[in-house]
């Protein structure tokens, strides 16, 4: 099985055509695999949370969930209208989504891989991660990064995710479903 997946596209704003160009590829290389005999499975979506979706719902004067309905019909309007075929589409306000992500992070904390940690550094709205020193000394030019500190919760080892996945069948066909 050939399974391919790409990046999850930010609702803050419309697609431009960096989301177009990596959709297009994707959809060419699963078309190819098919050509060939292969069976292909091709994933896409969205990623409706964030604080750039919240901060540019705020600025349009709506509600998050609102600004993202509106923007999510702009990408899959652009992948019907492209041609673009994807076989599973994921948003993350989806329930299947929250519900996969529940059983899974249930699972390590039932076996003991989260643990809870304070965190502080130079973050970055605009690239929703945490930055070094030097990163941040860049950005910080044009106020881009804020201090912050957060209490988390953090997986032990990245890889008891697939480990843990993988041990409760999260496979195509429960994503399908």
């Amino acid at each position: 099985m050939f399974f391919l997946t790409t990046a999850i596209d930010y609702t803050n704003g419309s697609p431009h055509i960096g989301h177009a160009y990596e959709k297009i590829l994707a959809d060419v290389l699963t078309r190819y695999r098919r050509l060939r005999g292969d069976e292909a499975y091709f994933l896409t979506g969205v990623d409706q949370h964030g604080q750039k979706v919240q901060q540019t719902a705020e600025k349009e004067g709506v509600d998050p969930a609102s600004f993202v309905a509106e923007i999510t019909q702009r990408f899959t309007s652009l992948w019907e209208t492209l041609g673009v075929e994807f076989d599973g589409w994921a948003e993350t306000t989806d329930d299947r989504h929250k519900k996969c992500v529940q059983a899974i992070l249930s699972n390590l904390k039932a076996a003991d891989q989260l643990y809870k940690k304070s965190h502080s550094g130079h973050y970055s709205v605009r690239q929703e991660q945490f930055l070094s020193d030097r990163e941040a000394c860049i950005l910080e030019i044009n106020s881009e990064t804020d201090f912050v500190a957060k209490n988390n919760e953090f997986i032990n080892f990245c890889l008891e995710v697939s480990k843990i996945a993988l041990a409760n069948n999260f496979n195509l066909e429960t994503l399908s479903n």
